[in-house]
């Protein structure tokens, strides 16, 4: 039995394209590189409709050669926790950088290294990126020394939630105003006439929680010198370890107190506690959330709701603007965050 030879189907090509939509090869070059300045929605939706009955895609190695890129921005987080997607504000982030990224040609690689094994990450290796955007842990000066690290890519880096604003033309920061709500949330424990605060933190900093306690020990010192902030380290931040070290701080006080949980993770930790065990004393519970729809929510006096997802797609943003235009518009992005009180 014979058989006939295999041809493989020959591919759309940009003159394809044109040709049934009637259009210039610019034209179709344009909308394929998402360049849609002075085109007329019809003629836009003309040339998609003709890409998609054609089966066009784009060879993205000439488009890379051609333009001198990579189409890739790559995310480097630096956890303790190998399980760092499931933290909810770490993932929204995630998800806010890819979905802008993708809206604009551009893909996502993301890479999670614990502290101690920075240089193991891909991305200071031959990653292939065009930019790099870093969410990190540790105390300043460690976080300055791994951005200085990266910068020596060569490429644009955006920090995620960090405080090294200026460090370099080439680094902007995007963060919310951790301060300011950590402050907010403190000033209106304190006019409920609270005076202890219990703040669960992990031990290893990040810079938003740094700011948080930066901004609760400002409204204490400013608002009431009798007040008193207690930091109950939970290690590496997990749930489990919270939940295990929580009664034995809180049963040491029998005065009323606020307590905070000073992540999502920590957060989820008090909410579990105070549903399911009798408190010691009269409590109002704080909390910094990355969701407003979550069902822990109702146990808390004060959320600060975070805006995690924004968080990414302004750095996405920010990221894409830079690699094309050749500087970023601006260092610093402050998104506000909003407090709910019950």
């Amino acid at each position: 039995m014979s058989h006939l030879p295999f041809t493989p189907r020959k591919s759309a090509t940009l003159r394809d394209v044109a040709r049934l939509s009637g259009v210039s090869l610019m034209t179709v070059s344009n909308v394929v590189n998402r360049n849609y300045a002075a085109m007329r929605p019809e003629t836009r939706d003309r040339v998609e409709k003709a890409i998609a009955q054609l089966g066009y895609r784009p060879r993205g190695t000439a488009r890379s050669l051609r333009l001198d890129r990579n189409f890739a921005v790559g995310i480097l987080i630096v956890d303790p926790l190998s399980s760092f997607l499931a933290d909810p504000f770490i993932s929204q982030v995630v998800a806010g950088l890819s979905n802008s990224l993708g809206e604009r040609g551009y893909g996502c690689l993301v890479h999670g290294v614990r502290p101690e094994e920075l240089e193991r990450s891909i991305f200071l290796g031959d990653s292939r990126t065009d930019g790099i955007c870093a969410f990190l842990s540790g105390d300043h000066a460690h976080r300055r020394d791994c951005l200085e690290r990266l910068l020596k890519l060569h490429v644009p880096i955006i920090a995620i939630e960090d405080t090294n604003v200026g460090l370099h033309p080439d680094l902007a920061v995007v963060r919310q105003d951790d301060f300011g709500a950590a402050k907010a949330m403190t000033e209106l424990f304190l006019a409920k006439g609270l005076r202890r605060f219990f703040v669960l933190a992990p031990q290893l900093p990040w810079p938003s929680v740094t700011q948080r306690l930066a901004g609760m020990n400002d409204a204490i010192k400013k608002g009431d010198s009798q007040a008193h902030l207690t930091i109950v380290p939970c290690g590496s931040g997990s749930i489990a370890e919270a939940e295990r070290i929580l009664p034995e701080f809180l049963h040491s006080s029998q005065e009323p107190a606020a307590i905070i949980g000073a992540t999502d993770r920590l957060a989820v930790a008090v909410a579990r506690f105070v549903t399911q065990r009798e408190m010691p004393f009269p409590s109002s519970i704080g909390s910094f959330s990355a969701s407003e729809t979550s069902n822990d929510l109702a146990v808390f006096t004060i959320v600060a709701i975070s805006e995690p997802y924004r968080i990414g797609r302004e750095a996405g943003l920010l990221m894409v603007e830079r690699i094309e235009k050749g500087a970023f518009r601006q260092q610093e992005v402050l998104i506000p965050i909003k407090l709910y009180q019950r």
